[in-house]
């Protein structure tokens, strides 16, 4: 016999493989060792396409400010400043420096899927997920902050959608979507 919840259980899924691909996008504090923890074979890939991303943009912006260094479309001195700064300081105060990890994805995932199966065990919601730190992350350094800072994106993201489908960038069903997402999410923090 099937599940009465079916249809709840595919929403919940796709919901929390949403949250848990934004999430991938930030990087997770963890002590100098290698990951243990749970893995994801689906955050794996598409933690590796969000880093051909990064690549490429990193590739296209040290490109982009070489080309306007030799061609002397930017004065060096004001690039540089007064300080001592030198062009690998330049360099490596530039944007998409470092990859990103699933890390921070995974540990969203599992925190979510600690909170539903809590939720469908017995209901309570103060007891919700409270073992995940202490059971797969215990390497990670302030995984509560590292998980604020993805419900942080996650929101910075909603609001990106909304005005894109202000904007006519995104379709209206896509909106929707998203917004049943953060509908439910707000029982999930």
């Amino acid at each position: 016999m099937l599940p009465t919840n079916l249809p709840s259980l595919a929403t919940d899924k796709r919901n929390c493989l949403l949250v848990s691909r934004v999430a991938s996008l930030l990087r997770l504090n963890h002590e100098q060792c290698g990951y243990v923890g749970p893995l994801s074979r689906h955050l794996l890939g598409y933690t590796s396409i969000i880093n051909v991303v990064r690549a490429s943009l990193r590739d296209l912006l040290e490109v982009t400010l070489t080309t306007l260094l030799l061609r002397g479309d930017a004065d060096r001195d004001t690039l540089l400043g007064a300080g001592e700064s030198t062009l690998t300081s330049v360099s490596l105060n530039l944007p998409f420096l470092f990859p990103s990890d699933c890390s921070l994805g995974i540990a969203m995932k599992e925190t979510l899927d600690a909170k539903q199966s809590s939720n469908a065990t017995n209901g309570d919601t103060a007891t919700e997920g409270k073992g995940v730190e202490e059971s797969w992350f215990t390497k990670a350094q302030d995984l509560k902050g590292d998980l604020q800072k993805a419900w942080n994106l996650w929101d910075s993201v909603v609001q990106g959608v909304k005005k894109a489908v202000e904007l006519g960038l995104v379709s209206k069903a896509v909106g929707e979507e998203w917004e049943a997402c953060q509908e439910w999410t707000k029982a999930r923090r």
